[in-house]
């Protein structure tokens, strides 16, 4: 039986019992480490992975499969929030900007109703002879009687669009009213049906019913005059439309002698007045477009001063002269009617929204009207 096998300490090789040093690399053999096994990490052939048992139905229940792992649970709350922040917003984004187009598309609808019934301009005033009442028509169709001692509407009836020029008989009896291409003669106070006249056109400017109570005058926009028989009915006569000429503004003096037109000549605006019996011209006056020109005109009783009405003043001129006389400063109004008492004692202006301001001789405002339906005056605060 052969002893134990001995090998190199340093290289691994085996060596013979009489070795004393390594055939294989020279070490000198220690006889006690050559006894020894060769390193285990020298020529060792690699081990096999060790075979785990077969795991039992137990073990399989405890673990789940891969695919079945759950995620870690996410903070209930937490992450809700935040996944529904953004949609959240969107919401009220939607709400706000449908909220504001409702109220936008009630505010446009509103404005809508009060700009179709709310008061207008102003189309035409007149006093009666004692200037105690007030005669006014506007867009609303409706003719009213005003008491100026207590500033309320007393009668009122329907008459239509397209009123241009009243007149009020000295004598008290009737109310003249140019609508379209007609005139209405309404009996006082009732205003109950009239009688009509009807006109070669439309575009009446001023009427005027001489004090005899048995005459009428009217002048159009294109300077046509026309003379009326009252007791009779019928036109008398006149001087025809000038196709040419186109008046702004024009007015009678109460006793129907004396005719003042404003009209555009170039770039200015003349003022005229005129003898109605022979159509000579009295005065002229001219004023620049744009700037300080009168919007209204009118003559007191007896023609004796021309009256001009701009923005907010009042200018009055000798028409004997042309020489300017008093002026007084004015309400701020968009003029579009005027009316003098036949006493020269007030005058009224009368414009946008319906108003009307009446006057004293001085200038003073001593009362304020307001022509238009109640639902409209109420609707008033959407134009402003």
């Amino acid at each position: 039986m052969t002893g134990t096998a001995r090998f190199c300490g340093n290289c691994g090789s085996k060596l013979e019992p009489a070795d004393l040093f390594c055939p294989g690399c020279g070490e000198k053999i220690d006889v006690e480490k050559s006894s020894q096994q060769p390193s285990p990490d020298v020529g060792r052939v690699a081990e096999e992975p060790e075979v785990q048992p077969p795991p039992t139905a137990d073990a399989e229940q405890a673990s789940p499969p891969p695919d079945e792992v759950t995620e870690p649970e996410v903070k209930q709350g937490v992450g809700e929030s935040k996944s529904l922040r953004p949609r959240r917003a969107i919401y009220i984004v939607v709400i706000l900007v449908v909220t504001f187009g409702l109220f936008a598309a009630l505010y446009a609808g509103a404005v809508f109703v009060a700009e179709e019934i709310s008061p207008g301009h102003v189309y035409a005033i007149a006093f009666s002879p004692d200037e105690r009442k007030l005669a006014s028509a506007g867009p609303d169709s409706e003719l009213r009687l005003w008491d100026l001692d207590t500033g309320t509407a007393t009668v009122s009836t329907e008459i239509g669009q397209g009123i241009k020029a009243m007149a009020w008989a000295p004598d008290n009896s009737l109310l003249a009213v140019a609508v379209r291409n007609q005139v209405k003669l309404y009996p006082l106070p009732s205003l109950k049906p009239a009688t009509t006249y009807q006109l070669d056109s439309g575009n009446t400017l001023a009427l005027c019913i001489d004090p005899d109570g048995a005459t009428m005058y009217s002048l159009t926009r294109q300077f046509g005059i026309s003379v009326w028989d009252l007791r009779r009915g019928g036109r008398l006569g006149g001087l025809p439309d000038l196709t040419q000429r186109s008046l702004d503004a024009a007015g009678f003096s109460a006793d129907c002698k004396r005719i003042i037109t404003l009209e555009p000549y170039g770039r200015e605006k003349i003022l005229t007045v005129y003898e109605r019996i022979n159509m000579e011209s009295l005065i002229q006056i001219p004023f620049r477009s744009m700037y300080n020109e009168p919007q209204l005109v009118g003559l007191n009783t007896n023609g004796s001063t021309a009256v001009g009405i701009e923005s907010s003043r009042i200018r009055t001129w000798k028409t004997t002269s042309g020489k300017a006389g008093k002026q007084h400063s004015l309400s701020y109004l968009f003029p579009s009617a005027l009316a003098l008492g036949m006493k020269n004692r007030v005058f009224a202006v009368g414009g946008k929204h319906g108003l009307i301001n009446v006057y004293d001789g001085h200038g003073k405002n001593i009362k304020n009207l307001q022509h238009g339906s109640a639902l409209g005056l109420a609707l008033l605060p959407l134009l402003e």
